[in-house]
């Protein structure tokens, strides 16, 4: 038994798990079990994504976005993050212009292959600079485990399966800080969403130490077999 919760380690803003806290089938609500209740909700029935019990990595539980019009929204993280450490479970279903698997801050998060060609992965973190690219595409047959961290500037790392990629600006201009943090688009009005499903979000207000980063990549491998 792997006895690990991420709010043993000290900055843990969120907590989102396919198991737990769940409402609904379409999702209503996905209760955040950090602690600090930033819950991720949806209102209008028509943009609540799917659940699956046994879906997900080793038959565990995930949710799934369509790509076109589902998604979960949370005003309660911050705006714009000055730093942060994110880390997810996710599975792309196919590759979406623009479109995100998880955006803190709105605009400031995980975004999967959102080159309107398909050519080239992006990822956007806690505020300076805007985009971060990496020339691999994420993966549409398996799930992924990816790691950002970051602060202001510079952004420092992206691992994917706990290996590091290699990274550099390709934007350099200044994210505005908006009003909420999503899940399966990349704006709080449900905009560019991302066809995939996710079974695991952890989110720290700091950037974590390589032996934190180990601790909770190590309870994801564990948990889902990556």
């Amino acid at each position: 038994m792997y006895r690990f919760r991420p709010s043993m380690i000290a900055g843990n803003t969120l907590w989102l798990s396919g198991g737990l806290g769940v409402v609904g089938s379409p999702v209503s609500r996905w209760n955040d079990q950090s602690g600090q209740g930033n819950d991720f909700v949806q209102s209008s029935s028509g943009a609540r994504p799917t659940f699956s019990a046994a879906g997900g990595p080793n038959g565990l539980p995930c949710l799934t976005g369509n790509g076109s019009s589902q998604f979960l929204i949370s005003t309660s993280l911050p705006a714009q993050p000055t730093a942060c450490s994110i880390f997810t479970v996710q599975k792309a279903s196919a590759r979406t212009p623009l479109g995100c698997s998880f955006s803190i801050g709105n605009n400031n998060g995980i975004a999967a292959a959102v080159d309107g060609t398909g050519n080239v992965e992006r990822d956007v973190l806690a505020g300076g600079v805007a985009w971060i690219q990496d020339s691999t595409l994420s993966d549409t047959t398996s799930w992924e485990k990816w790691t950002i961290t970051g602060s202001a500037a510079p952004l420092q790392t992206l691992r994917v399966n706990g290996a590091a990629r290699t990274i550099s600006p390709s934007n350099s201009s200044t994210i505005a800080a908006t009003t909420g943090s999503t899940i399966f688009s990349q704006t709080a009005a449900g905009s560019s969403f991302w066809n995939g499903s996710v079974a695991e979000i952890i989110v720290f207000d700091r950037v974590l130490s390589a032996a934190e980063i180990a601790r909770v990549e190590g309870y994801l491998s564990w948990k889902y077999g990556l």
